[in-house]
């Protein structure tokens, strides 16, 4: 169970990492940040001979869900969370403004934030707070 979860979590971190703006962002990169402290110690005891880039470290992190510290295993979870709400919430919108590009990939996520003034409310929500949007993602 705990590691069919840290995989959900962690491929939705692939999807929603890009240049947001205002609390969403924060809470995003505070997420992040935490996430990075708190699991310093399992990458480096898992994945230490692991390349940096291309969501290597995440699959090497997921790889051993099941051996993570509590401490790493809460952070990414918590992580997973914020981002697989945004993902929840736009997947309307992404269905129906780009349905041409697989889900859940960089393109994918560039395509919705280009047509930004065409999201709906509980999407733009997700990605970008409670700050009203101001045309630049």
């Amino acid at each position: 169970m705990k590691r069919e979860l840290v995989v959900a979590l962690c491929a939705a971190l692939l999807v929603v990492s890009s240049p947001q703006s205002g609390s969403a962002q924060d809470n995003l990169r505070a997420l992040q940040r935490q996430a990075r402290i708190a699991c310093a110690e399992d990458q480096a005891r898992f994945c230490s001979q692991m390349l940096p880039g291309g969501g290597r470290i995440i699959g090497c992190i997921n790889e051993h869900a099941d051996k993570l510290s509590q401490r790493c295993f809460q952070a990414m979870t918590a992580w997973g969370l914020f981002v697989a709400n945004a993902i929840k919430a736009c997947l309307p919108d992404a269905e129906r403004l780009c349905p041409h590009l697989p889900p859940g990939r960089p393109r994918q996520r560039n395509c919705l934030l280009q047509n930004a003034d065409r999201l709906s409310k509980p999407c733009l929500e997700a990605l970008f707070g409670d700050e009203p949007f101001n045309g630049r993602p």
